[in-house]
């Protein structure tokens, strides 16, 4: 119909009719956007460098033991990290080594950072200071690990125009650049652009009231931007954080015209169709795809139960308020599977980087950072697809491989200090991860049994087995024999916990526990006896 009209305008205002006139945009074959290929960046939370210089109460072993001075809630924090339990005293130069030695072990290429607009500028240098010291270290011994910026800015400071706000944020940023001037580990494009990221920041921009939501406001954000690139100094490509899965060509056009490369956050694993739609759309504009991967979400922070407003509260906010009064916020993740089917789509939709989130965000639980409760199982998984999606390679094909995932108590136990959980995915069905998985990588057919129970024959290479959840398992025991030759045990898992019916407090953060612990431990803490025990469910 819309052709028909198109021939007829045309004859009447005696314009040449083509029989080729089309209203599809012609795909305009994407180049790579990075010289170095596939990477995958996990978002790093800056304040939480493991040294107690920095931000450091978010590992306090204090808060996270049930016994602790937060007793009263039976622990203020899900998650320990295991460094503050294994070296507390690390200098910052010792702390970004170990961080860049555990992400290139763990399977990340690199970090981009959290850089938040904030009024006061020695908060920003505190930044800076710590962001020169992974750069200046890794020049000497990583050098092929990469950085970035992930620029935030969720305050309005409406009492500063723009122009303040793009010198004082620019004079940061650019105090960092010139300190760490020509360094080869800025992630830069094949363009030789500086690659930042955006999380929340359309509001930097004039007359953005939190999300831009037309054309003009879109525009007004990559002005913004290009001004604040001019004030660094330095030419930048800027990734675009997409926070509505809204299809409509009003809303995305834009976006895919005055940025050239677009982002999720931990959403991208809903509305699967918008997210097919969009890389389809960024290949016909030339605009780099990326794919965003998470493994868990549970939150170590608390707030007041209803608050719509969000306002975290300190330790002894919560004690004071009391368990029945609290909340925490969860996504349900089913075990491992949302983190398997977002590295799928990074496969699938040829993503040109992984965006990994996160390196070390210990509160929010999307953690991949070596801690007491994810361990090594989400690494493990991403290695293995990183593999398959940069050369088609399976990492772990000389090896055995199990991990198992479960949660350490189910839906329906009544912990001892019970917190409302708010659900903030579309998915809220806990049952379905009222079980155990069993993630296996196989040079070869395996017989298994879990407890003692058989649970059949796991087939060679990878596949994922769901197995009824034990009642009250202090321990699980997993292991696996040859189905053919002498039947030796080929894989064995024994986690430090199980799963409770009483649990002393309400913990939903996905448990993993694999076969490569130990090894992976080892690699990590050399000499380090004996390996610290997660707090019982």
């Amino acid at each position: 119909m819309i052709r028909r009209f198109l021939l007829a305008v045309c004859a009447i205002i005696g314009l040449p009719i083509c029989s080729s006139v089309s209203l599809k945009a012609e795909k305009v074959e994407p180049t790579s956007l990075l010289p170095e290929g596939r990477i995958v960046l996990a978002h790093y939370m800056t304040g939480m460098v493991p040294t107690m210089q920095a931000e450091s109460v978010w590992a306090s072993p204090d808060l996270y033991r049930p016994e602790g001075s937060t007793s009263a809630i039976g622990g203020m924090f899900l998650t320990q990290p295991m460094w503050s339990l294994l070296a507390p005293d690390m200098s910052l130069e010792e702390a970004v080594r170990f961080e860049m030695r555990a992400a290139q072990q763990l399977g990340v290429d690199g970090f981009q950072f959290f850089y938040p607009f904030h009024r006061d500028l020695r908060f920003m240098r505190s930044y800076n200071r710590i962001i020169a010291a992974f750069v200046k270290v890794a020049e000497q011994e990583f050098p092929d690990f990469r950085v970035c910026l992930c620029l935030c800015k969720g305050h309005a400071y409406g009492d500063m125009s723009l122009a303040e706000r793009v010198a004082h944020w620019g004079g940061a940023i650019g105090e960092l650049l010139l300190e760490t001037k020509g360094s080869p580990i800025w992630l830069r494009t094949r363009q030789g652009e500086l690659l930042f990221y955006h999380w929340v920041a359309d509001g930097f921009a004039e007359g953005v009231d939190g999300m831009a939501h037309h054309p003009d406001q879109i525009k007004a954000v990559a002005d913004s931007y290009q001004a604040l690139a001019d004030a660094v100094g330095d030419k930048v490509a800027w990734v675009y954080h997409i926070r509505k899965p809204e299809p409509s060509p009003y809303f995305l056009d834009p976006i895919l015209e005055h940025f050239p490369a677009v982002w999720g956050w931990v959403d991208s694993d809903e509305h699967v169709e918008f997210w097919d739609d969009l890389k389809q759309r960024c290949d016909e504009k030339g605009v780099a795809y990326t794919q965003s991967v998470y493994p868990d979400y549970f939150t170590s922070k608390v707030y007041a139960k209803g608050d719509e407003a969000y306002s975290l509260l300190s330790a002894q906010q919560a004690c004071d308020i009391g368990s029945a009064g609290l909340e925490r916020h969860y996504r349900q993740t089913d075990l491992a599977k949302t983190q398997i089917n977002l590295l799928q789509s990074a496969i699938d939709r040829q993503a040109e980087v992984i965006n990994y989130i996160t390196w070390n965000d210990w509160p929010e639980g999307h953690h991949i950072a070596p801690e007491l409760s994810h361990n090594f199982g989400p690494s493990i998984l991403l290695r293995y697809f990183r593999g398959l999606w940069r050369d088609g390679d399976n990492c772990f094909s000389e090896e055995n491989v199990g991990i198992l995932f479960y949660k350490k108590h189910s839906s329906l136990a009544v912990p001892q200090h019970a917190v409302h959980v708010r659900v903030d995915s579309l998915r809220n069905e806990p049952a379905a991860e009222d079980v155990v998985q069993l993630v296996t990588i196989l040079k070869e057919p395996v017989s298994a049994t879990l407890n003692g129970k058989a649970i059949g024959e796991l087939p060679a290479g990878f596949s994922v087995t769901e197995i009824p959840r034990p009642d009250d398992a202090p321990q699980l025991h997993l292991v696996g024999r040859r189905t053919t030759g002498d039947g030796g045990v080929v894989l064995m898992i024994e986690t430090p916990v199980g799963i409770s019916e009483a649990p002393t407090r309400t913990d939903r953060l996905t448990f993993s526990y694999s076969s490569r612990f130990q090894k992976e431990f080892e690699g990590l803490f050399p000499f380090v006896t004996p390996v610290p025990k997660p707090v019982a469910p």
